[in-house]
């Protein structure tokens, strides 16, 4: 904003259309009219800090939620400087023998249309349990 507003007064006072009071173009406080500029810079720089500071905000939040919730993809996503920065390391997955199998339930009514949609939210939440089982055995070792 400070070189928005000392271009603008350097430009109002250098140049003959703004300084000769014969022109119609006269500027007769160029200091105010500078202070103006220098302040709708400071707005369009604010502006561009908000949209830094949210896209930085975003991508650590993105990051984050991928490094709790499907760990091992961060490595996919994520630039080396970034795991670097975090300290990242892939969790090994324990042994086949340590990892539950998927539980089924059975589903009362025997059957139909909506038993088949029912037991695909009953699978991927037995799924998603095991999963977590798997990333917190890998924790302890």
């Amino acid at each position: 904003s400070a070189v928005a507003g000392g271009s603008t007064y350097a430009a109002l006072c250098s140049g003959t259309a703004w300084s000769n009071e014969s022109s119609p173009d006269f500027v007769a406080d160029p200091f105010f009219v500078s202070a103006v500029a220098a302040l709708l810079g400071a707005f369009v720089a604010r502006s561009f800090a908000v949209v830094f500071d949210h896209t930085a905000d975003t991508l650590l939040y993105a990051y984050l939620w991928n490094k709790a919730n499907a760990h091992n993809t961060v490595q996919k996503y994520a630039p080396e400087s970034l795991m670097h920065l975090t300290e990242y390391k892939p969790l090994l997955k324990p042994p086949r023998e340590l990892v539950p199998g998927p539980v089924r339930r059975s589903v009362p009514g025997g059957g139909g249309v909506l038993s088949v949609l029912s037991g695909l939210f009953t699978t991927s939440r037995a799924n998603s349990e095991g999963y977590k089982y798997e990333e917190m055995q890998s924790l302890m070792h």
